[in-house]
C-alpha cells in the first residue's frame, strides 16, 4: 500500500485478491516498500494517463498538465521528473519516476476502450530512431495515429511529430534525454501482453504492457464484519465527492480519517473497535484484476456508519494486489447499514477517471453497535430548609446518604449520540411571529405565496411572486436565488420583465435567464437545502438604457410538495451566496444594497422566507402554553424506600435544559445551520490565467467550469466587475459569471481595437488600460462565437469590436462557477 494513503484524499479523488480479507498478519507483511510484482525501473516508462493525472496531482503536487499528452510531458520533464523522483538533479531518467510508476503494476495495463499511456524511452545520445509495438498503436509527439511502426526523426522537425531528442544538431537546450510519445489500444487487437520497441543504433529498449477488459465485477471484502459507534468525519453521501465535517474539535483519533503512515498505520487504525479495513478489487470479464478502475463508497446511513474516502482508485498495493483500499466506522448511531462500491467515470466535477467503464456494483453489510447509554449519577445539590441558618453545613448536617438512598438521573443525550432520542413529532403550524419590526428598505425585493404559514396537499403545487417593492437608485437588472427543504422541487419559472408597467417590470431589450435547481448538499448557500438559481435573473442588455426604478413584479416560480411534512422557502440573499444571491443591479454592475421581504419564518429568523406543510398539518394543540414535565418524567429513586430523610433535603427533579425537549407548539423545522466548508480534490494551477483552475476545465460540467480547456485564456467569460471606468477602476473577476458580467460588457459596446482611443456613448474607451494589467479593457469584455455549436458557452477569441453578439455569446454561460 506504500505511500497510497496520502493519494486517496485527492481525486477529493495480474495478481488477484482472496475470496476472504487477508490475516492481519499478512497486513502487517512490510508492503510500504517496492511490490513483489514491480520490476525495476529500468531506461523507459509507460503511464496510464489517468492514473498519471491522479497520482501526479494527489500525492506528488506535480503539474498534472504534464500527464495529458506526450508533448506537455516532455515540455514539463525536467520538473515533473524532480517533483516525483527522489535525486532532484537536472536529469531526468526512468528511476525519477519510480515512485509513481510502482502503483500501475507491472507490467502495467491499458483498458481496452480507452486506454491512453505516455511512454518515455531515455537515450544516450540524440538520434533518430524507431519506434514499434505489438497489440497496439503508437502516436507520435503530437498525438498523431502512427500505426504499429514510427521512424522517429524522419519527418523533418518537431512541428510534423518528432520529439526533439530524435533530431542530431539542435541547441542543448531541446534535448532532455528522453523520446516521448503515446500508446493506445489496437482496435483490430487483443486482451493480453503486448511489446513497444525503441530502436536507436544498436541499442534496443523493449517495454512490456498488458491490455486488460473493462470493469465486469468487483468484490468487496473486510476484516470484521461489526464496529462500535462513536467517530465524526468520514464519506458525506449529499454529494458523491465530499466529506462529512469532523467532530469532537477535530481530533484524528475521533474522526473517521484515512491514515497517511502507511500499511502499519492502516492496521493499526483498523485494530481499533470503530474501525475495519475493506478491500475492494475490480476484474474484466477474463477475472483479470484491473488497475485504474476508479470506485466510489457509498453508505445507505453515513450518520450510523460510513468510509473514510468518497473516491478511491485500483491501485498496485504490493502484498495486497492489485485493489482499493479503504476504512469503515462507525460514526453517531446504532444499526445496520450497507456500503455499495461502484465503478465511475467521472469524479464529482466532472473530470474523466475512467471514461469507457461500465457500471458496475457491490455491496457490503456492516453492523455498528451503539455505545451504551450508561446513566450519569448525580448528586444532588442540598436544598436549604425554610427558615434554617445559611451557614454552611458541618460534616454531620451533610452526611452523604447510602447507595440505596442515592438518585440516579439519566442524563439528556447530546445531539449527535447513540443516546438520541427519536425526532419530535410535528405540532400544528403557529402564526408566525417576527422576531424583530424591520425597518423599511429603500432596495427591496419581496416575495409571497398563498402557501406561507399554510397547508400544501403532496403532490399539487404553489406559487412563489417576486416583486421589486422599493428603489431608491436606478437599476438594470434583477437577480434571484431561493432555497427549500427537500421535500420540494422546481417546476417552472415565468418571467413578467416585459411589462407592462405597472404591474409588471419593463426592461427595454430584456433578457432572462431559467433558474438551475441544486440538490440537497452542506456546501450550499442554505445547507442541506434544494437550492434554485445559480445566476437566474433577468435584465436589459441596451447600451443607452440607463436604468429606471420602477416597481412591480418579474418572476413567478412554481414548486411541488413531494412528501409530508414542515417545509421552509428561503429567499438567499448576497450575504449567503455572494455571486447569485438575491439582489438589484445597478448599471455600473454593483450589486445594489437590497432589503429581501418578509421575515416570517420561524425557522429562518434572519432570512427573507415564509414557511409552509406538505400534507395535512396535525390538528391543533388545545394550546400553545408550554406543559410542566409529567411526574412520570421526574426520576425515582433507585429504591422504593430510598426517600432521603437527612437534612437538608434533596430535590430530585432535574431542572429541563434548554434543548432537553421540542419546543412546545413549533413546526419540527430542519435546523438552519452554517454551511461546512466541502473537501476539493488538491490542485491550485492556472495555467491560462483566466480565473478558473486547469482541474476544473478539464471536467465535463461547464457549470463548474468544465468543458473548456487549461490552455484557453478565453473561453471562461468572467470579466471585471464593477464594470471599468474612468470614475471606478476597482473591477475584479470573480470566477463566475453572473449578469452582472454582462451587463458590464454591454457597456463596452461601441468600443474597437480599430479606434482603440474612441469613446462610446458611456464613455469608455476599448483601448484603455484602467485596471493596469497590461491588457486592453476592450479586449477584458470582448470575444467571438465559439465554433462548437454544441458548446454555446465556451467562446472564442477577441474579434476587435465590443458589440451586441459579445453579450450574448456570454449569457450562454451565466451561472458557470468556477469558485
Amino acid at each position: 500500500m506504500k505511500r497510497v494513503f496520502a493519494l486517496l484524499l485527492a481525486v477529493v479523488g495480474g495478481v488477484t485478491i482472496a475470496a476472504q480479507c487477508p490475516a492481519i498478519n499478512t497486513l502487517l507483511q512490510p508492503i510500504t516498500g517496492t511490490p513483489a510484482t514491480q520490476t525495476p525501473a529500468g531506461n523507459s516508462v509507460l503511464m496510464p494517463k489517468t492514473m498519471c493525472t491522479a497520482l501526479a496531482l494527489a500525492f506528488f503536487q506535480a503539474n498534472f498538465l504534464a500527464c495529458q499528452n506526450a508533448q506537455t510531458m516532455d515540455g514539463n520533464l525536467v520538473d515533473f521528473a524532480k517533483t516525483v523522483g527522489t535525486d532532484k538533479d537536472d536529469t531526468p531518467d526512468a528511476a525519477d519516476f519510480a515512485p509513481l510508476t510502482t502503483y500501475l503494476g507491472s507490467p502495467p495495463q491499458l483498458h481496452e476502450n480507452d486506454g491512453q499511456a505516455i511512454v518515455l524511452a531515455f537515450i544516450i545520445a540524440p538520434g533518430p530512431a524507431n519506434v514499434a509495438v505489438d497489440n497496439g498503436i503508437i502516436k507520435d509527439h503530437r498525438g498523431i495515429a502512427r500505426g504499429h511502426s514510427w521512424d522517429c526523426g524522419a519527418d523533418g522537425g518537431t512541428q510534423n511529430g518528432d520529439d526533439a531528442d530524435c533530431i542530431p544538431g539542435l541547441p542543448a537546450y531541446a534535448y532532455n534525454g528522453a523520446i516521448a510519445f503515446e500508446l493506445v489500444p489496437d482496435p483490430a487487437g487483443h486482451r493480453g501482453a503486448g511489446t513497444v520497441t525503441v530502436t536507436q543504433g544498436a541499442t534496443t529498449i523493449s517495454i512490456p504492457f498488458t491490455i486488460v477488459g473493462e470493469a465486469s465485477s468487483i468484490t468487496v471484502t473486510t476484516v470484521e464484519p461489526v464496529v462500535e459507534s462513536g467517530l465524526g468525519g468520514g464519506t458525506d453521501n449529499a454529494s458523491q465527492e465530499t466529506l462529512r465535517p469532523p467532530t469532537g474539535g477535530g481530533d484524528p483519533a475521533q474522526q473517521c480519517v484515512f491514515p497517511t503512515g502507511g500499511a502499519t498505520a492502516l492496521v493499526q487504525a483498523g485494530l481499533t473497535a470503530e474501525r475495519t479495513i475493506a478491500i475492494a478489487s475490480v476484474k474484466d470479464s477474463d477475472g483479470t484484476a484491473i488497475i485504474g478502475a476508479f470506485i466510489r463508497w457509498q453508505s445507505d446511513n453515513p450518520e450510523i456508519g460510513t468510509a473514510a474516502l468518497p473516491l478511491v482508485p485500483t491501485l498496485d498495493t504490493g502484498t495486497l494486489g492489485y485493489a482499493a483500499p479503504n476504512l469503515v466506522c462507525g460514526t453517531a448511531g446504532g444499526g445496520s447499514i450497507t456500503l455499495t462500491e461502484t465503478t465511475t467515470r467521472f469524479s464529482a466535477i466532472g473530470y474523466p477517471v475512467d471514461p469507457a467503464a461500465p457500471e458496475v456494483s457491490a455491496t457490503a453489510p456492516m453492523t455498528v453497535l451503539a455505545a451504551p447509554c450508561l446513566p450519569l449519577v448525580c448528586t444532588p445539590s442540598p436544598t436549604p430548609t425554610p427558615g434554617a441558618s445559611t451557614s454552611t453545613p458541618t460534616n454531620t448536617a451533610t452526611k452523604t446518604p447510602t447507595a440505596s438512598n442515592t438518585p440516579t438521573i439519566t442524563p439528556t443525550p447530546t445531539l449527535g449520540s447513540p443516546c438520541q432520542p427519536p425526532p419530535c413529532t410535528p405540532t400544528p403550524m403557529p402564526s408566525p411571529t417576527p422576531t424583530a419590526t424591520l425597518s423599511p428598505a429603500p432596495d427591496a425585493i419581496t416575495i409571497s405565496s398563498a402557501a406561507a404559514n399554510a397547508s400544501v396537499p403532496s403532490g399539487t403545487q404553489f406559487t412563489i411572486d417576486f416583486s421589486v417593492t422599493a428603489s431608491s437608485v436606478n437599476y438594470n437588472g434583477i437577480q434571484w436565488e431561493i432555497a427549500y427543504s427537500p421535500n420540494i422541487s422546481f417546476v417552472s419559472a415565468t418571467y413578467t420583465c416585459t411589462g407592462p408597467n405597472p404591474p409588471n417590470i419593463n426592461f427595454p431589450s430584456e433578457t432572462d435567464t431559467q433558474p438551475f435547481e441544486f440538490s440537497p448538499d452542506p456546501g450550499n448557500p442554505v445547507a442541506n437545502y434544494e437550492g434554485l438559481g445559480g445566476g437566474s435573473n433577468c435584465a436589459s442588455l441596451s447600451s443607452s438604457f440607463a436604468g429606471h426604478m420602477q416597481l412591480g413584479h418579474f418572476v413567478s416560480v412554481t414548486l411541488q410538495c413531494n412528501g409530508d411534512g414542515p417545509s421552509s422557502v428561503v429567499l438567499v440573499g448576497a450575504d449567503r451566496d455572494q455571486f447569485y444571491g438575491t439582489t438589484l443591479i445597478a448599471p455600473d454592475t454593483s450589486y445594489i444594497p437590497t432589503g429581501l421581504r418578509p421575515h416570517s419564518s420561524t425557522a429562518f429568523p434572519r432570512d427573507a422566507g415564509f414557511d409552509t406543510f406538505c400534507g395535512t398539518a396535525p390538528p391543533a394543540s388545545p394550546t400553545s402554553t408550554a406543559v410542566p414535565p409529567s411526574p412520570t418524567n421526574t426520576p425515582t429513586p433507585a429504591s422504593p424506600t430510598s426517600t432521603p430523610t437527612l437534612a437538608p433535603t434533596i430535590t430530585n427533579t432535574p431542572t429541563p435544559g434548554p434543548s432537553s425537549t421540542p419546543t412546545v407548539g413549533l413546526p419540527c423545522l430542519p435546523l438552519p445551520c452554517t454551511p461546512t466548508s466541502t473537501a476539493t480534490p488538491t490542485g491550485t494551477i492556472d495555467t491560462d490565467g483566466d480565473g478558473c483552475l486547469d482541474l476544473r476545465e478539464l471536467g465535463n460540467d461547464h457549470r463548474t467550469g468544465g468543458q473548456r480547456s487549461p490552455m484557453d485564456p478565453v473561453d471562461f467569460f468572467d470579466v471585471p466587475v464593477p464594470v471599468l471606468r474612468p470614475a471606478d477602476h476597482s473591477g475584479t473577476r470573480n470566477g463566475a459569471i453572473s449578469i452582472a458580467d454582462v451587463i458590464a460588457t454591454v457597456a463596452y459596446i461601441g468600443t474597437s481595437a480599430a479606434n482603440p482611443n474612441a469613446p462610446n456613448g458611456a464613455g469608455l474607451m476599448y483601448g484603455s488600460d484602467l485596471n493596469g494589467n497590461g491588457k486592453l479593457d476592450g479586449q477584458e469584455y470582448d470575444r467571438s462565437p465559439g465554433t462548437d455549436p454544441t458548446q454555446p458557452w465556451r467562446p472564442g477569441p477577441p474579434s476587435g469590436a465590443v458589440n451586441i453578439a459579445d453579450a450574448i455569446v456570454q449569457i450562454n454561460s451565466v451561472g458557470d462557477n468556477c469558485q
